[in-house]
């Protein structure tokens, strides 16, 4: 091969390198955006029912739903199985 013949396969590379690094580039300013849309949706988007339904999931995962919900669900489930 000659030197120009090597140096036009070499710029072409460069073309398509430079293509695809493009494409990864915004590929991954999608993914971002995506991920941002998913960890937290606009307001507008989530209806009243998955609000209080956000809120009773962070309430249920912390020691508040222990302590105020199990010793009443116990005490319920014994009265109604002593009989």
């Amino acid at each position: 091969m000659k030197d120009k013949e090597i140096n036009e396969l070499i710029e072409e590379e460069n073309k398509h390198l430079l293509k695809f690094k493009e494409i990864v580039a915004r590929t991954m300013e999608d993914e971002k955006l995506i991920l941002k849309s998913l960890i937290q949706p606009s307001i507008e988007s989530i209806s009243s029912g998955q609000r209080i339904g956000h809120k009773v999931a962070r309430f249920c995962r912390s020691w508040a739903f222990i302590l105020f919900f199990c010793p009443p669900f116990l005490c319920g489930f014994r009265l109604i199985h002593s009989q």
